[in-house]
């Protein structure tokens, strides 16, 4: 009978502490300002780290992008819905794949957690973690006046030869002219922009031929030359064809 008694007590304790918060209790989700965008760079298994950008907006849809340092790849970037925990302290991405991420909410940071929403317990747990970026230094980068420079096509990233520009634009709204490099020669042409709708016309260059990066010029000019519609995430813009499909990667460098 007292080993009994003893299991159900057991029992209750972890049902208690795996139950949902009672109603009014203070917890994550209805204490903190969790809204925003967190940053930091956590460790990574074949490289330097990870930098990691996740934005949280208030309706409960998440932006995530993933770039992985040292390699020459373009940010892995999804985006999608995310659902408080039962206990209104950590929160799961839904993710395309299937696969969720947990964090836990913490104040101004949001802490990794394993693939089954459990605490890292590594060596390198104080790592996992990615802090809350202030208001005004999320800044977004403008279509227009922005020296844009090119990143990747699709997922492939753009390399930029020895002793060549790297490959950029820059569309000027008075006139709605386009100047910029492909790398190894200059670029011009004109642009029309009708909300997030974008296509460029009459795109022309210098005709210098070049030891290396002949190839990824002509594939800027023909990506230019399909690109239908832009978005722009921070300092970073995408071009997407009229399927929808990203097409290439721009990053701001500087404000005109």
């Amino acid at each position: 009978m007292r080993a009994t008694s003893l299991g159900l007590l057991l029992a209750l304790a972890l049902a208690a502490c795996q139950s949902p918060p009672a109603a009014g209790q203070h917890t994550s989700a209805n204490s903190l300002d969790w809204a925003g965008v967190y940053r930091g760079v956590v460790p990574c298994a074949d490289c330097p780290g990870i930098e990691t950008t996740l934005k949280l907006a208030p309706d409960q849809t998440y932006e995530l992008s993933l770039q992985y340092l040292g390699k020459s790849t373009a940010p892995l970037s999804s985006a999608g819905s995310f659902e408080w925990r039962e206990d209104g302290r950590a929160i799961m991405l839904k993710t395309s794949d299937g696969t969720p991420r947990f964090y836990r909410v913490e104040e101004n940071r949001l802490r990794a957690l394993d693939t089954r929403g459990e605490p890292i317990t590594s060596p390198l747990a104080d790592k996992y973690v990615l802090q809350k970026l202030a208001a005004d230094s999320v800044s977004d980068a403008k279509l227009e006046n922005t020296y844009w420079k090119l990143t990747a096509f699709g997922t492939a990233a753009v390399v930029v030869a020895d002793n060549q520009r790297e490959p950029h634009l820059i569309l000027h709204p008075d006139d709605k002219r386009v100047s910029g490099s492909g790398g190894c020669n200059r670029l011009a042409g004109t642009y029309t922009v009708e909300g997030n709708r974008l296509t460029f016309s009459r795109m022309a260059g210098t005709m210098m031929a070049c030891p290396s990066g002949m190839e990824q010029e002509r594939s800027f000019h023909d990506a230019l030359g399909r690109a239908a519609t832009w978005r722009i995430d921070g300092e970073r813009l995408e071009l997407s064809d009229a399927t929808g499909k990203v097409i290439a990667q721009f990053e701001s460098r500087y404000m005109k």
